[in-house]
């Protein structure tokens, strides 16, 4: 299964602004704070009118801070991949147009900037953004390359340790793969990474070991091992019988780009020691007849090992290591439900410390949509805290305060035809007018997209 995160977000910015550290910069709001500067000129803090002038900050990953719009709007526009900002990009604010500066800020003043505004970002070589119903003072939008840049990475070679004390059945062999663990900030396409030739699968017999070599993403990351019995049951493999034999596993790997690493031999779990695990699914949208639910072991800095075979609500159980075999680790559930028109909800729940896993709500997809490039429009479930509209490679547009028509701003260009598209739910505890999306990340819970053809 493709090991889904929430975005495609940043989790270092090395920006500054005015000789300040990103990390040092006050993110304040309202007329008493000690960061909110004067919209008028004065220099003793007084106005004629609200005001709320925060020192600008970088969000990582992008998003909305600093307090209500009263007179300005500080718009950080950054690379989604790299964190750092993109100079001389389009931003307009309502009626207010300019372009970023070597930091990839750019400030809006004015007194007619009141309250909820529409942020558009645009620059070369990137998807555009557009951000409707934005209420805060401090906005830092993440605009996505197009294309993406090639994802860093090297191979992970090694064993499963003392594969073959595992007894199976004569005549049949032993199946070994290996997945790397998932991060929820390097985006999909990290997470992702196919194996040339599956080197990351095994067999044995024949022989008495099993290697493998994986493509993993750079940074900290765990290995899973999935070891199954295969039953040939005759030549051809259409009617090989398959059975769960018991898990493997490595932590400790930090994976430079470009540099393999040999030895990075797999621990076998004890079949004896498995335990058993239950997913409890809810009601996944009635209209979603595929639903599936799959176990990982949250393991801090080196991400989710997610377990890649599934409970679905017919079997929802699944056999899984002792959560002592990770020290300090907790569970995680991603549950995914699937139409046959492409639509699809998602849930995830973190931190679960027993074995009884709950998806809790789901997210109906969005519906009664109408996929135009000029003026798109949807219904959306009422539990949605950010609807989104995409239209590959041009335009996403994240709507913040429940509006379900938006006008895509002229300075887009759309093109007719028909152009791959969607329309998205994102769900969870969060407030709108203050959060991160890597701050926040974990508030991020429920998620439900409809595809769509843009014409």
């Amino acid at each position: 299964m493709s090991r889904t995160t929430l975005l495609a977000l940043l989790s270092t910015i090395g920006c500054t602004f005015s000789g300040k550290g990103v990390a040092d910069q006050p993110d304040g709001g309202g007329p008493n704070d000690p960061d909110a500067r004067p919209i008028d000129g004065a220099t003793d803090g007084s106005v004629d009118a609200p005001f709320n002038a925060p020192a600008p900050v970088l969000i990582p990953g992008g998003g909305v801070r600093g307090g209500a719009i009263f007179g300005v709007v500080n718009v950080y526009v950054i690379d989604q991949v790299s964190g750092q900002g993109i100079a001389g990009a389009s931003v307009t604010i309502g009626s207010i147009a300019g372009t970023t500066d070597a930091t990839g800020l750019f400030v809006a003043t004015t007194n007619t900037l009141a309250g909820k505004q529409s942020v558009l970002a645009i620059a070369n070589g990137y998807r555009a953004e557009y951000w409707v119903g934005v209420n805060g003072a401090n906005v830092t939008v993440p605009l996505r390359p197009v294309p993406l840049p090639v994802v860093p990475r090297a191979d992970v070679v090694g064993t499963f340790t003392n594969i073959t004390s595992i007894p199976i059945t004569t005549g049949h062999y032993r199946l070994g793969f290996v997945t790397y663990s998932a991060s929820d900030t390097a985006g999909d396409a990290a997470n992702n990474l196919d194996t040339a030739g599956n080197a990351n699968f095994c067999t044995t017999p024949p022989g008495s070991t099993c290697d493998f070599a994986v493509t993993s993403r750079t940074g900290p990351v765990a290995l899973i091992g999935t070891i199954l019995e295969v039953d040939p049951n005759g030549p051809g493999g259409s009617d090989d019988v398959v059975t769960f034999l018991t898990w493997a596993y490595r932590t400790g790997i930090t994976v430079v780009s470009g540099t393999a690493q040999t030895g990075q031999n797999l621990t076998i779990v004890a079949r004896n020691s498995l335990q058993t695990a239950t997913v409890a699914f809810g009601t996944p949208p009635a209209s979603l007849q595929r639903t599936s639910g799959y176990i990982g072991f949250e393991l801090g800095d080196e991400g989710v090992a997610q377990l890649p075979l599934p409970a679905t609500p017919a079997s929802p159980t699944l056999q899984v290591p002792p959560l002592a075999t990770f020290p300090g680790a907790t569970l995680r559930l991603t549950g995914i439900a699937r139409g046959d028109s492409g639509a699809s909800s998602i849930v995830i729940r973190r931190g679960f410390t027993g074995l009884t896993l709950d998806a809790g709500t789901w997210l109906t997809p969005p519906a009664s949509i109408v996929p135009s490039r000029t003026m798109p429009s949807w219904v959306v479930d009422a539990n949605t805290d950010i609807a989104t509209f995409m239209v590959r490679d041009i335009i996403e547009v994240m709507v913040f305060d429940g509006t379900t028509s938006v006008a895509i701003p002229a300075a887009v260009n759309v093109p007719g035809g028909g152009r791959e598209g969607s329309v998205g739910s994102l769900g969870g505890s969060l407030d709108v007018t203050n959060f991160g999306f890597v701050e926040q990340l974990e508030q991020f819970t429920e998620f439900a997209t409809t595809p769509v053809t843009v014409q």
